[in-house]
C-alpha cells in the first residue's frame, strides 16, 4: 500500500499523552477511524514509540486497517530516556509542550507530501495540540478518557446553580 493510497484518504492526526491510560484509548479510536476509510497518523513521544515497536512490531510504513490505514510517527520530548523526572507529572506535562514547536513541522511534512490533515485529535494532558490546530486552521477534538461517573459528576456540577458568595453549600444534584 503506497503513498498514492494514503493521498486519497482523509487524514486524521492523533497526538497522545504518553501514559498507558491515554495511549490505548486514543490508539483504539485511531484504529476505529482507520477502519472507516481514513488515514490515521498516531503520534506520541519516542519513549513510548520504542515500547510500541517492541510490543507490536510496528514500522514506519502505513498499515492497512479495513478500508483505511494507520501509521505511527513519534517525537522527542527533550528528555533522556531514563530521566527520572518523567515520573513527576507536574514536571513532565510542561516539558511535553516542546511538541508545540515540533507538531507544525511534522504536519508540514504531510502537507508537502499531498496528505492534507483534516483533523487533529489529542487527549487531555496535552492541550497545546488544540492551540497548534487553531493556529494552522485545522479542525480539532479532544478525547476525554475517564469513568462515566466522573463525567456525570462534572456535568451535574456544571448545570447546578451555586451561590458561593452567600456562604451556602453547593448542592450536588439539581433541586
Amino acid at each position: 500500500m503506497g503513498s498514492q493510497r494514503c493521498e486519497a484518504l482523509s487524514h486524521v492526526f492523533l497526538v497522545s499523552f504518553p501514559g498507558q491510560g491515554h495511549v490505548n484509548p486514543l490508539l483504539r479510536l485511531g484504529k476505529l477511524l482507520a477502519s472507516k476509510g481514513l488515514l490515521v497518523t498516531f503520534s506520541t513521544p519516542e519513549t513510548v514509540g520504542k515500547q510500541m515497536r517492541k510490543a507490536s512490531n510496528i514500522t514506519d510504513e502505513p498499515t492497512p486497517v479495513s478500508d483505511g490505514m494507520i501509521r505511527f510517527e513519534f517525537f522527542e520530548d527533550g528528555w533522556g530516556e531514563d530521566d527520572s523526572r518523567r515520573g513527576n507529572l507536574d514536571a513532565y506535562v510542561p516539558q511535553l509542550e516542546c511538541g508545540k514547536e515540533m507538531l507544525p513541522r511534522m504536519l508540514k511534512v504531510h502537507e508537502d507530501a499531498g496528505q492534507h490533515i483534516s483533523c487533529l485529535i489529542n487527549n487531555l494532558f496535552i492541550p497545546w495540540v488544540l492551540d497548534v490546530a487553531d493556529e494552522l486552521g485545522i479542525p480539532s477534538a479532544t478525547l476525554w478518557v475517564h469513568q462515566l461517573s466522573a463525567q456525570l459528576s462534572e456535568a451535574g456540577l456544571s448545570i447546578t446553580p451555586m451561590d458561593l458568595e452567600g456562604g451556602h453549600s453547593i448542592p450536588l444534584s439539581p433541586s
